[in-house]
């Protein structure tokens, strides 16, 4: 109940999109020490991590890797292909983690959105989903 609050709390944010983007997609150090890539956010691939990780199933209890490789990838039988996908998925998660957006739940396989990213992944949905002509008759009005 109170991860429900929190989500809908983050829709009445009034930051800039710019303020919030311009952090996102410069490079930062992760905590290992490595140096970790800007986020993409309109990119297929990051677009698409951003939309499954912040799906209202996730909210309560998290999501592992396989929970995202099942909603980003098609099925397959193949051990190569699936152990090919939840590689890439690690680094898309590697990649949210060192920007802050998600967080690693103690003691267990599963990652949840933070608070940062809740308002984060909110804004750029809301922004992608936008419909450019009814805000600027709503500008001009």
């Amino acid at each position: 109940m109170h991860g429900d609050l929190e989500s809908l709390a983050s829709v009445t944010e009034t930051t800039p999109l710019g303020v919030l983007l311009r952090p996102l997609t410069e490079p930062v150090v992760a905590g290992s020490g490595r140096r970790v890539r800007g986020l993409r956010p309109w990119s297929a691939e990051d677009g698409a991590m951003l939309r499954c990780v912040s799906q209202g199933e996730f909210l309560l209890h998290g999501f592992r890797n396989r929970d995202v490789r099942q909603a980003l990838y098609p099925a397959t039988e193949d051990k190569t292909e699936q152990r090919r996908q939840a590689s890439q998925v690690t680094r898309r998660l590697a990649l949210l983690r060192a920007h802050g957006l998600i967080v690693k739940v103690q003691k267990t396989h599963r990652y949840q959105l933070s608070a940062e990213g809740r308002r984060v992944t909110t804004a750029l949905l809301n922004a992608e989903a936008a419909d450019v002509n009814a805000l600027a008759a709503a500008a001009a009005a």
